[in-house]
């Protein structure tokens, strides 16, 4: 949390976060999730995330890479109901 809140003082226009809700609850989570959002207004947020149900609300678009390759491409639901994607996270054919 203490990386974050140091990078979003600076107020870049692009910011990158790599697992921000690593070691974090879910309350925690959702605290931080309504930071970014305000932070995130007019401004370019890649975020690489395992736990893509959390940011559900928060993004626009997703794309869902899988050993290297991007396999999907598209808003949350787009993204959920890609056959390549169910294979590859869900094991689902």
């Amino acid at each position: 949390e203490l990386e974050i809140a140091m990078a979003l003082i600076n107020e870049p226009e692009v910011l990158f976060l790599d697992e921000p809700f690593s070691g974090l609850g879910d309350e925690e989570i959702d605290k931080l999730l309504i930071i970014l959002k305000r932070f995130a207004k007019g401004k370019t947020v890649i975020v690489i995330e395992h736990k893509i149900s959390k940011i559900k609300d928060f993004t626009k678009r997703i794309v869902v890479m899988n050993e290297g390759k991007i396999i999907a491409d598209g808003n949350f639901d787009e993204v959920l109901q890609d056959p390549e994607v169910r294979k590859a996270y869900w094991k689902v054919k």
